[in-house]
């Protein structure tokens, strides 16, 4: 590797030779190939020996093992970089200043205001249907567009480094083409919330929520406690 002009140009050693079969070949011709095999691997490095007995054969294989080469270090460094990376979604809240929340569990929808959820003296929050704590009450909308976030960050990442591969080939013996950029995923944007939710104060913490009106006649636990209210304003 010799750098010209802050370019990196890449030049091969080629020693021909008549056949790629040791056997065919002279004792010492055979045994050069043995001994250069022998080298690079005493090297430790990431340097390939192969054995090509034509200009085109050689080619073939430097295409063969930099396409090989290509795929793991595009998926590889795509996620390093994703690794590294954190997305914001912004969740958008009702007129009433609420946000939708949905359990795990149950499927149950439900909507508590942002300042409620992020209070130091509510240590978990409870589904008010099954009154089981969950992991996350994110909705189906909120986890489809951050996976859609995400993978569109990713296919820009290889977009990028296919782009930069195909510069960096250009005027040397191996070609290689970045072929059609992947188009962009929609990023559909996140519903503020659903119809026929009703508020409910819960005396006990003297806090609201948005719940299914039938709960606050049949009875619910509160989101902030866990206590079971039989009827709710």
């Amino acid at each position: 590797m010799i750098d010209e002009n802050k370019n990196s140009r890449l030049y091969f050693v080629l020693e021909t030779k008549g056949s790629t079969d040791l056997h065919g070949l002279h004792g010492t011709e055979g045994n050069k190939i043995r001994s250069g095999k022998e080298h690079f691997a005493a090297l430790g490095t990431n340097v390939r020996f192969d054995v090509a007995n034509n200009f085109d054969a050689f080619v073939e294989k430097v295409e063969k093992h930099g396409r090989q080469g290509l795929n793991s270090v595009q998926h590889g460094k795509a996620l390093e970089l994703l690794s590294d990376k954190t997305f914001e979604i912004s969740i958008p809240t009702d007129n009433d200043g609420f946000c939708l929340l949905q359990c795990p569990t149950c499927g149950e929808f439900f909507k508590l205001r942002p300042a409620d959820i992020e209070d130091e003296g509510v240590l978990e929050i409870r589904c008010p249907a099954c009154g089981l704590v969950g992991d996350s009450y994110l909705t189906k909308d909120v986890i489809e567009l951050g996976m859609t976030i995400a993978k569109n960050y990713e296919n820009d990442l290889i977009n990028d480094f296919l782009k930069d591969m195909e510069k960096s080939f250009k005027g040397s013996v191996v070609s290689f083409k970045a072929g059609k950029k992947t188009k962009p995923e929609p990023e559909l944007p996140i519903r503020a919330g659903i119809e026929a939710l009703a508020i409910a104060h819960f005396p006990c913490c003297n806090k609201e929520a948005k719940i299914k009106p039938l709960l606050k006649i049949t009875g619910c636990y509160c989101p902030f406690c866990g206590v079971i209210e039989d009827e709710l304003e």
